[in-house]
């Protein structure tokens, strides 16, 4: 017999004007961050369930496999099977999890987003300059890691700018009490 799994889900969350911001940015917050994910596996008896979890894109790959009762390759799977989640038999899956964006050598050049619109009127229609038929709302981004557990994310910049937000009592993460924990 034939059984089909289901899945749904994007690349990244959408802001809906959270903090401002209407589009996909080069920035790691939980709106960007939460992204949506439904899962109907075949003879799930927890179906319609939401679950909290804290996953990661990786572990989607090992889930997928896990569900069709299959095993991930250990070389080839960087995640972590959250089958286990989905069949309802847990609420938890990691303790913390770890987002980057831009590589370590990328640096933004441009302090804030006037400086970048000035520079992308100058340069889009240019062939060879560095902002050669690009968007006027795509800004370069610059590395940047966030670590989310439970209470906390934790945003770092290459810079050194840090962002610190206590979800609980922040959940639109529009505080960051960094400065205060220093």
């Amino acid at each position: 017999t034939t059984l089909t799994l289901v899945v749904f889900t994007s690349d990244h969350g959408d802001f809906n004007w959270q903090l401002g911001l209407g589009k996909k940015d080069l920035v790691l917050y939980d709106a960007l961050l939460r992204v949506p994910c439904l899962i109907r596996a075949p003879g799930n008896a927890s179906q319609g369930r939401t679950s909290h979890a804290l996953t990661e894109h990786a572990d989607l790959f090992p889930t997928i496999l896990d569900l069709a009762g299959l095993r991930a390759p250990p070389l080839s799977a960087q995640g972590r099977s959250f089958a286990a989640v989905v069949r309802g038999e847990t609420e938890t899956h990691r303790e913390d999890t770890l987002a980057t964006i831009c590589p370590p050598h990328f640096t933004c050049e441009y302090p804030d987003h006037a400086a970048f619109r000035r520079a992308w009127e100058d340069q889009h229609a240019v062939p060879g300059t560095p902002l050669a038929f690009t968007a006027p709302y795509n800004v370069p981004g610059i590395f940047t890691r966030s670590l989310r557990t439970r209470e906390w994310r934790y945003v770092w910049y290459r810079d050194g700018f840090e962002e610190l937000y206590h979800l609980p009592s922040d959940p639109a993460e529009e505080r960051s009490v960094a400065r205060d924990a220093g």
